[in-house]
């Protein structure tokens, strides 16, 4: 596996592809809330939910490092225009062990907020 994998699962919204890219003790940093969530099943229904709140998405640029890929992607929310990273850390096998997601501008990141806060609500019991 690669940083490619998780791109490609994501990209094609696709829950399968997503859990399979993702180690079982996946850490991701969301730009909602302060705490991080934890595990395989968590994330994979957080990052399926935060692909769907974004409409036309797409990835448009890569910054790569050994285990680390900052994967730059664009489109909208709640039909404002966005920008954002998912910055990837991987095992040496290549699954997503630490994901960190940052969104821009601020009004982007509000809108994501709204669009997130039910699924984060839900996985935060």
């Amino acid at each position: 596996m690669s940083h490619q994998e998780f791109r490609r699962a994501v990209e094609l919204h696709d829950r399968e592809l997503i859990s399979a890219a993702l180690a079982p003790d996946v850490v991701v940093h969301s730009p909602v809330t302060a705490r991080p969530f934890t595990g395989k099943d968590v994330v994979t229904k957080l990052i399926y939910a935060a692909r769907a709140g974004v409409d036309g998405f797409v990835y448009t640029d890569e910054i790569l490092a050994d285990g680390v890929a900052g994967l730059i992607f664009k489109g909208k929310i709640k039909g404002r225009p966005a920008e954002g990273m998912d910055l990837v850390r991987l095992t040496d096998t290549g699954l997503v062990y630490d994901l960190t997601v940052m969104i821009r501008p601020l009004f982007a990141g509000a809108a994501f907020n709204e669009v997130m806060a039910p699924v984060v609500a839900e996985l935060l019991g």
